[in-house]
């Protein structure tokens, strides 16, 4: 777990969210991932669904990644019962189900 998520992040137990809300949406600002959570950074597009360029796939990917990075900051600031919440969804979802 990232040091500074263990810090500076309460663990969401369910009784908490107003002071884990407000560290851990600063948390991910600090790491340049809020854009993915609160649906500013979108997921990039082709032009051609079909036959999308190689610098569109890499986009593509780029974004993946930062979700992925985000899901996984979440994931390690939830208690099991709260995860079990939100463990099928994507991260924007999630954020918007906690």
């Amino acid at each position: 777990m990232s040091s500074a998520l263990q810090k500076y992040v309460p663990t969401l137990d369910g009784q908490n969210f107003q002071a884990w809300k407000r560290q851990f949406k600063a948390f991910l600002q600090s790491q340049d991932l809020w854009g993915v959570v609160n649906r500013t950074t979108l997921r990039p597009v082709a032009a051609v669904p079909a036959n999308p360029t190689e610098a569109e796939l890499t986009s593509m990917l780029q974004w993946d990644t930062l979700s992925e990075r985000a899901l996984g900051n979440l994931v390690l600031s939830l208690t099991p019962p709260v995860y079990q919440t939100v463990e099928q969804m994507n991260t924007p979802d999630a954020w918007d189900e906690l």
